[in-house]
């Protein structure tokens, strides 16, 4: 078991002084052995490597990937997958070039089946064609959620950053990190994206060390006290917006209520501002009481949404639509919607008049029911699993040829039933 090479190695690793006689278990070793054998071939075994690791496409800096030919190494590894999840590419400097045959792929029929909903892109070297391709791509993706953009060589202009901006705006992201942008002025870039952006997914959202000055402190304040603030993390830390453009957006943060972490340290300020004789006292107190109100109130309004919800869906759910069957027991309310209305808000005293009317609208639709009735009907049989065709769902469908559930069964308790009448028959 121990005559490879490769044992004998492992062996004279783990101690000079073990030989082949010595080692009574060669399994305890085992785990030694796989980790070498992964870092001399590059990659996991596939028995070492979970769910989720097979669906994150990893390449790590030793690659080396660029241009056109990195792009199609990335494609291939890809399309060796049955599934793609996460897609790691950072300091593999593929360019605009490759990072258009790249998106041209995620966008194609054979790419788009593909559901990423992580992108690690930091310091790639993307450009403006690169920034227009990545907008394609989140304008047809409906499953990327998280997007690292950090250090790249972005060369925005105006046109470039709305589409990049609307895109994102239309998208399910979540997460959107564009810390240490090279692209000039990247506090105008910045700029044009809060004065545009407007995704009620968005959730966090990361732009350090982007040079921001005290002339952009108007703009962000304008963007966290405005409705299309949807952001529980906002991190601006090691920029240059000063004491004083610090002390406004917090003043700002007292009319936000989404907002749960800032991160605002580090910020220097222009000249003259003396970070330990300028900073206000108590400043860390407040914003650690705004942050802490946001989270109580984040809260308390999910617990109270979902009771709202629970409890209207039985008093608001009134005319039965065609197609559905009118339910034989049920409550039918004979006080008036005004009152009814009045008494449900009861249930949620936190939640504004707007709110409640959005759930009172969404829980009085029956469009917005599950549509279970199909699952709840039972089919008039059931396929055997061993004859369904990967991937295609057949449940209900009227099976064939013998190829239902415990057709065999059946079969043979006819034929003895059949056999056990013949013979009560013939008085046996």
């Amino acid at each position: 078991m121990l005559d490879s090479p490769f044992d004998q190695c492992i062996i004279k690793t783990i101690s000079p002084h073990t030989d082949q006689g010595t080692v009574s278990n060669f399994y305890e070793f085992l785990p030694l052995r796989r980790k070498m054998v992964s870092k001399l071939h590059g990659q996991p075994m596939a028995s070492q490597m979970s769910l989720a690791e097979r669906r994150h496409v990893f390449f790590s800096s030793d690659a080396g990937l660029s241009s056109v030919e990195g792009a199609r190494t990335v494609i291939d590894a890809i399309s060796s997958r049955r599934a793609v999840s996460k897609l790691t590419l950072s300091h593999n400097r593929l360019g605009d070039e490759g990072f258009r045959e790249l998106f041209d792929f995620l966008c194609s029929d054979d790419g788009s089946k593909y559901q990423i909903d992580e992108m690690d892109l930091h310091n790639c070297g993307m450009g403006t064609d690169a920034l227009l391709g990545l907008s394609e791509y989140i304008g047809v993706s409906t499953s990327l959620r998280t997007l690292h953009l950090q250090q790249n060589d972005f060369g925005l202009d105006t046109d470039s950053m709305v589409t990049f901006t609307t895109a994102i705006n239309r998208s399910k992201v979540s997460k959107l990190i564009l810390s240490s942008l090279n692209c000039s002025p990247t506090a105008d870039a910045v700029l044009q994206l809060l004065e545009r952006l407007d995704n009620p997914f968005l959730h966090e959202l990361t732009l350090s060390y982007n040079g921001l000055t005290s002339a952009a402190v108007p703009t962000v304040t304008s963007f966290i006290t405005s409705p299309r603030c949807h952001l529980r993390i906002l991190r601006l830390s090691a920029n240059k917006m000063g004491n004083q453009g610090i002390q406004f957006i917090l003043s700002a943060m007292e009319h936000n209520y989404s907002l749960s972490t800032i991160d605002l340290y580090g910020n220097i300020g222009d000249e003259g501002d003396n970070p330990a004789t300028d900073r206000p006292a108590g400043r860390d107190e407040a914003r650690k009481r705004i942050l802490q109100r946001n989270d109580h109130l984040r809260k308390m309004v999910e617990r109270e949404a979902l009771q709202l919800l629970r409890y209207s869906r039985i008093l608001l759910l009134e005319h039965i639509p065609s197609g559905f069957e009118e339910p034989k027991t049920g409550i039918t309310p004979l006080i008036p919607a005004e009152l009814r209305l009045y008494i449900l808000s009861f249930f949620a005293p936190t939640l504004t008049d707007a709110q409640r009317v959005r759930i009172f609208n969404f829980a009085s639709s029956w469009s917005t029911l599950p549509r279970m009735l199909s699952l709840l009907s039972p089919p008039s049989c059931l396929r055997d699993p061993a004859t369904l065709p990967f991937g295609h769902h057949v449940l209900g469908a009227e099976c064939s040829n013998g190829r239902c559930m415990g057709s065999a069964t059946r079969s043979e308790l006819q034929e003895r039933g059949r056999k056990v009448g013949m013979a009560d028959g013939n008085g046996v």
